[in-house]
Parts: C-alpha cells; structure tokens; sequence
C-alpha cells in the first residue's frame, strides 16, 4: 500500500523531473489535471498496481474522486486539490467535505486506502502546516509541506486514510 512520505518525494520528485514541471509549480494556477497525469505516470510503472483509473464514481452517489488504483484484492481512492492564494474560499470550504466521503468509502470497506493530495500556492509554510493539520484528523496520516522545486513556491501535502492487515495505517 501507499505511503503519505514515500509518495510525497516520489511524486515530488517525478514533477521536478517533468521539463513542463517548473512551469507548473511556479505560477499561480490550478492544475490539476496535469498533477492527474503525472501521477497516474508515476504510479502505474511502479508494478504495485494493476491499473489507474482516472475518475472514481463513488457507489451510490453523483460523487467522483480522481483516481482509482487498483491490485487483484485492494482499490485505492486518490482525491487531488489545488490551492492558489486569494481564489480558494469555496476550495477550502469543500475539501473536508470530500476527505470526510473518501474516508468514509474506506470505513465502509469499499476501498483499502483514500489518499488526498493537495498543492498550495502562495501561502507561508506555517499557513500550510495549519491547513494540513485541519484537514486532516487523527484518522490520516499526513506528510508535507514539501516543495516540489527548491526555486519555486508550491508546496505538497499527501495525507492517507486506510486500512492494512485490519490496522489503521500510521
């Protein structure tokens, strides 16, 4: 299963590695179908799953998540969130609402593991180590804030919620 640390430098890594990846953590925009791409890049080579799907319809409700990772036995449920400074007051209204549906698909068995990722543009790393904490309890695991490059201000937070051998993962 996935790691909140392990995942955050890979995929920090990959995006430094990207030749549009500067681009995309130094200007103040919303990308996330790209960061989708790239991550769905990133995970299907790695062997570990058989398939990334993206879009996940939550059962029985209009929800979708972004991506779905699978193996023979486990789904594992990825929400992806971009925050730029000064244009995210409905974002941050609505993300606990999304990581609360993601936990909830694990609570109820239906997924092995729900990962949030979220990037922050333009906010102080102490604002971001705040955002983290809020929004995500006890429950998550959370690694970041972390820069994807050292020159640029965009900054990762990947947080897991699930389940391993029956044990919350820590």
């Amino acid at each position: 299963m996935l790691d909140s640390k392990t995942l955050a430098g890979d995929f920090a890594r990959h995006v430094a590695g990207c030749p549009s990846g500067i681009i995309a953590c130094t200007v103040g925009v919303a990308v996330e179908s790209w960061f989708h791409l790239e991550l769905a890049h990133l995970l299907l080579p790695s062997g570990q799953f058989e398939s990334v799907q993206l879009g996940f319809d939550y059962p029985g409700t209009r929800q979708k998540a972004d991506l779905a990772l699978t193996t023979s036995q486990d789904l594992v449920v990825l929400e992806f969130k971009c925050f730029v400074k000064g244009a995210d007051s409905n974002k941050i209204q609505s993300w606990p609402t999304q990581l609360h549906r993601l936990a909830h698909l694990v609570e109820k068995g239906d997924a092995e593991q729900g990962v949030a990722l979220s990037t922050f543009y333009g906010y102080p790393n102490d604002r971001v180590t705040a955002f983290a904490r809020r929004f995500h309890p006890s429950s998550w695991t959370h690694y970041g804030p972390l820069k994807f490059h050292q020159s640029a201000p965009l900054q990762l937070v990947v947080a897991i919620v699930g389940h391993h051998d029956g044990e919350p993962v820590a």
